[in-house]
């Protein structure tokens, strides 16, 4: 995983403010309009919009990411953010 700066966003759950996208693959890439997004502080799933600004996914939206492959990935990456979160609010778990 690799990290492309210099995109300021803001979580449409949390409201935790961003300035970098992390992506996967050889080549630098900035996401595209549609593309989904993981909120690293609270795990939401986000989409990137047409200004790519990060919304709320619609209903429509969320029906077609539970038939993408990645889906199982996108569900990992949310425990990931969350577990990550609880163990460093609550060590002792």
């Amino acid at each position: 995983m690799k990290t492309a700066t210099d995109l300021k966003n803001c979580c449409p759950y949390c409201l935790e403010q961003t300035d970098a996208v992390f992506y996967f693959g050889d080549h630098p890439r900035l996401p595209s309009p549609r593309d989904i997004s993981v909120c690293a502080h609270c795990g939401e799933w986000s989409i990137f919009g047409y200004d790519l600004r990060l919304r709320e996914p619609t209903t429509l939206e969320l029906a077609e990411i539970s038939r993408y492959r990645v889906l199982p990935r996108l569900v990992n990456a949310r425990k990931s953010v969350r577990q990550l979160r609880l163990e460093a609010f609550c060590p002792e778990i």
